[in-house]
């Protein structure tokens, strides 16, 4: 029997764990909606392929995966100018061997990552290939912005043209879509909040313990293009860790992406200045993968994360959490699990303020956490039903294919 080939596009593999979950929740959440969705159809089997800058970093059983660009063998400035034109080419068969192409949510068409040489240029690249070889083109789940005048803008503005299908995840990245001259799009959750509701596993000590997720904000930017102050952020989330440990609390520092870590250990070493014989009291945890980031915060009281993933992380644990966010998806997010009181927005919240939300979360902690897992299950059934949907349009034919290899 012939299979239809899916192609996954998206960052994955290149060391931010909540994008890789999302590919995750994309191969897992696919296979049960389409079991269900063709259980009595007689439709072939249906085979994911990851199209992926780091292919070897997210391959898996189940899955195959192939480079997004053609492999480079040279850093110079033509050699980069030639590659892109030699992109065109490398697209054109991959797409050949699939029999559609999902943009794999995340935020691809966020202004913290977007890249015209690079990200603009792939998803252009894709959608278009397929477009021409009559491929359906779904942007599924996506994060976006509205992208400041320059070459960025104008390839996103040209894939979502291409598109035959688009959903995004929140209010925030409607407008963005809408403010790039698209139709309005469908809203639509999360891929990620379609995974397990993980319950929660409090470590029982004696002093109440917060999860704090850090953010690396050195070079990053706001959703509205401008630049992150970081020595202010990470001057404030100092003083943030050094009065919930002050304040009779464990602390416990997590990060949501590799580049995180040299930010981790300059707060520690601050913190361990500032609190002499107090600094027992806060530690940091391993993150390897999203399990392990769900693990950490399950067992604490309380979390105050930075990170859109993290947050998705505690909210999925049942855990109660002051979103310290640095885009609107954060807030959105929040709002989703009547949870929006609690948010403080990174570019110009203090250490006191976020003290005070953390102070009026604690005294409602267990009514919250209780609301909040049960918005998380019915989320899940929902996000599932969204999966029902998108296998519904997928080719419902197949014919042969290639298998990929990378």
């Amino acid at each position: 029997m012939t299979s239809i080939g899916i192609g996954l596009l998206g960052a994955f593999g290149i060391g931010n764990r909540g994008n890789d979950v999302t590919l995750d929740a994309f191969v897992d959440g696919l296979e049960g909606a389409l079991a269900e969705v063709r259980a009595d159809a007689g439709e072939p089997p249906v085979h994911a392929v990851a199209v992926v800058p780091a292919p070897e970093s997210v391959a898996r059983p189940g899955i195959e995966t192939v480079a997004w660009t053609r492999p480079r063998t040279s850093r110079s400035r033509a050699a980069r100018l030639r590659a892109r034109f030699a992109d065109l080419a490398w697209a054109w068969r991959v797409v050949g061997d699939l029999d559609a192409v999902v943009l794999a949510g995340g935020g691809l068409l966020e202004v913290t990552r977007l890249r015209a040489a690079t990200t603009a240029w792939t998803v252009t690249t894709y959608t278009w290939c397929a477009r021409l070889r009559r491929r359906p083109v779904i942007f599924w789940s996506i994060g976006a912005d509205d992208l400041p005048r320059g070459p960025a803008r104008l390839l996103v503005r040209a894939a979502l043209r291409g598109a035959t299908t688009i959903t995004v995840r929140d209010a925030h990245s409607v407008r963005a879509v809408e403010a790039l001259g698209a139709p309005t799009p469908s809203e639509v959750l999360d891929v990620v909040l379609s995974l397990p509701v993980r319950d929660r596993t409090p470590d029982g000590g004696a002093r109440p313990s917060v999860a704090v997720g850090v953010f690396n904000a050195r070079g990053a930017t706001a959703a509205d293009g401008s630049a992150l102050d970081a020595d202010r952020y990470e001057s404030e989330l100092v003083r943030t860790v050094c009065g919930l440990v002050g304040g009779g609390r464990d602390v416990v520092l997590f990060g949501g992406a590799a580049i995180d870590a040299d930010v981790i250990e300059t707060i520690v070493t601050r913190c361990q200045v500032e609190l002499g014989h107090q600094a027992s009291h806060l530690r940091t945890a391993a993150y390897d993968d999203y399990d392990t980031m769900r693990d950490t915060v399950a067992t604490t009281d309380l979390a105050v994360v930075s990170r859109y993933h993290g947050t998705v992380a505690a909210l999925t644990s049942g855990i109660p959490t002051v979103s310290l966010g640095y885009g609107p998806k954060n807030r959105d997010l929040m709002a989703r699990f009547g949870q929006v009181r609690y948010c403080a927005d990174l570019p110009v919240a203090r250490a006191q303020d976020v003290h005070e939300l953390v102070d009026q979360l604690e005294s409602r902690a267990t009514t919250e956490a209780a609301a909040i897992r049960e918005v998380a299950e019915t989320l899940r059934e929902r996000a599932l039903a969204e999966f029902r949907e998108l296998a519904g349009l997928l080719p419902a034919a197949g014919r042969p294919v290639d298998r990929i290899r990378s």
